[in-house]
């Protein structure tokens, strides 16, 4: 009957976060034709992006002026600029990877459990948008255990674990709720990842 139950027969062949936000739109005819609602989803998240960079500036406590010049530096910023125009979701992905650098920057700080939440959920939710957030998040975790471990050691204490499961938290969620997703058309497991390789090997980058 021409119907695909996987995940690339729903438009998932890509992380799922943009094609989400694209899919309300997508449902209005007018916005269908022309891509124009991916156009329309490029934007609203490039605004979110800036609202989200405005945020880190405010947390930083930067000047009035110093915070419009940071969010200016972003929202100018060539590549997500191009990206944005090409209808890719760059700007929603690079202010979630700032947001986490914001709270981890923070918890060195002030050592705050909702730092290091804040940081696993924007790391968590950078896994819809970009896979290989991944990365990242296991460099992030590694730190966190790292550097908890050197001040448990200066301050005589034993080893201090919670900082690393607290970020870990989030994101392990993200990626287990994706996998169970990615199984239930067709009890495939890991269907996502053959997605993304697929979609690599074609020469798209965006996975």
């Amino acid at each position: 009957d021409g119907f695909d139950p996987t995940l690339i027969g729903f438009g998932f062949d890509r992380p799922p976060l943009f094609t989400l936000l694209t899919l309300p739109l997508a449902a209005v005819p007018a916005l269908r034709d022309g891509g124009l609602a991916t156009a329309i989803a490029t934007a609203l998240t490039g605004a979110v992006a800036v609202q989200a960079a405005a945020g880190v500036a405010h947390r930083a406590g930067l000047t009035s002026v110093a915070t419009f010049l940071f969010v200016a530096a972003f929202a100018l910023n060539p590549l997500l600029l191009f990206a944005g125009a090409v209808g890719l979701p760059e700007a929603l992905y690079a202010s979630l990877v700032l947001v986490a650098l914001s709270h981890f920057a923070s918890w060195l700080h002030r050592e705050s459990v909702s730092s290091v939440i804040g940081a696993g959920v924007a790391l968590g939710i950078a896994f819809l948008v970009r896979y290989a957030s991944l990365l990242l998040s296991a460099v992030m975790g590694a730190a966190f255990w790292w550097i908890a471990a050197a001040r448990a050691r200066s301050a005589e204490a034993d080893a201090n674990l919670a900082p690393m499961m607290a970020f870990s938290v989030p994101i392990v969620f993200m990626v287990g709720l994706w996998f169970l997703i990615s199984w239930f058309p067709y009890g495939n497991l890991g269907e996502f990842i053959g997605a993304a390789r697929e979609v690599t090997r074609f020469g798209g980058e965006d996975v």
